[in-house]
């Protein structure tokens, strides 16, 4: 006979519920939240929904953890920092595992103001996540205040061009990829007063940022 869950198991139900199964009865499956709430499923009811068990096939697991750093960094030796600060925490922290070796990949990749990477490192059991991630993301960011390595975040401004009739106002957004180019990105125009249409507006802000210009 199938046994999806156990005692001690940590499980997740499709509707969101999850914690330790801590009694399997002939009518209820009752489990113990993170908080400590019980919550009481009818086993019925447990057999027609998805369910999630983290201790199967075993307790291990993988965490991902995304880092966003500048784009006029060398990724190559981002890579190298996240795993020696990975390494350098297998011991200290609770929960992290030192087999399968933490490792780095440059994904998703291209952000629109940031190189993102996800750091990959193997943990005990589900709930060791919490401390794990805590302690590994306050080491790295020790680590790249202290080598200067840049955590972006999106820029914007709102340029207003003097001779602008109506009160045109041009909003930009300065990105990584916009200054290898033009220097700027449009993110659209607004007025003073209400939209107008895009034949009105045309050139009007007195820039050529293409966004206003597209057919």
């Amino acid at each position: 006979m199938e046994k999806p869950l156990r005692v001690g198991d940590y499980v997740k139900l499709e509707s969101g519920q999850e914690g330790y199964v801590v009694d399997i009865g002939w009518r209820t499956t009752r489990i113990r939240a993170l908080p400590n709430n019980l919550v009481i499923v009818p086993n019925a009811k447990l057999a027609d929904t998805i369910l999630t068990n983290y201790h199967l096939p075993e307790k291990r697991m993988s965490v991902l953890i995304p880092i966003n750093v500048s784009y006029a960094c060398d990724p190559g030796r981002i890579e190298a920092i996240l795993v020696e600060e990975a390494r350098s925490a297998i011991g200290d922290v609770p929960g992290l595992l030192a087999e399968p070796v933490p490792f780095v990949r440059f994904i998703p990749g291209f952000g629109e103001s940031s190189l993102d990477f996800t750091l990959i490192v193997q943990v005990n059991e589900f709930v060791d996540q919490y401390l794990v991630q805590h302690e590994l993301r306050k080491r790295i960011l020790a680590r790249f205040q202290k080598e200067r390595i840049e955590i972006p975040f999106p820029q914007r401004v709102i340029y207003v061009h003097p001779a602008a009739a109506g009160g045109v106002v041009c909003l930009l957004t300065q990105t990584p990829q916009a200054k290898r180019g033009s220097g700027w990105m449009s993110l659209g125009h607004l007025t003073s007063r209400e939209r107008i249409d895009r034949d009105e507006r045309k050139g009007k802000c007195g820039l050529l940022c293409g966004w206003c210009w597209q057919s």
